[in-house]
């Protein structure tokens, strides 16, 4: 309420200021107010359309037909079929120890290490 009195209020002052204007200076004015008109509706407009406009998350994409779901996987290819060669049995060398050392003796130097 005391918004719309100091509108009313200037309002009339106003008036007396516009009686005392030149045409020239009266169209000066009104251009501007015009043009701050039309800027301030472009800044409406702007936000209407971020508040109301469309939203991302209401957009709902058509499935790629490539892309896996959670829990999918891929078809996994038959495994081809290894051919298998056999190979002779072998015989591996016994590790050869030098005579002074004995099995306590390399018990206990593996033990203090």
């Amino acid at each position: 309420m005391r918004g719309m009195q100091s509108a009313v209020s200037t309002s009339s002052s106003e008036l007396t200021e516009v009686s005392a204007m030149s045409p020239a200076q009266l169209l000066t004015v009104v251009q501007s107010q015009a043009e701050r008109i039309t800027a301030l509706e472009r800044q409406v407009e702007w936000f209407q359309r971020q508040h109301f406009g469309q939203k991302s998350e209401r957009f709902v994409p058509e499935p790629n037909p490539n892309q896996l779901h959670l829990g999918e996987t891929f078809p996994v290819p038959a495994s081809p079929v290894e051919e298998r060669k056999s190979i002779p049995a072998h015989t591996r060398r016994v590790k050869q120890h030098d005579g002074a050392e004995t099995a306590g003796s390399r018990a206990n130097h593996h033990a203090d290490a």
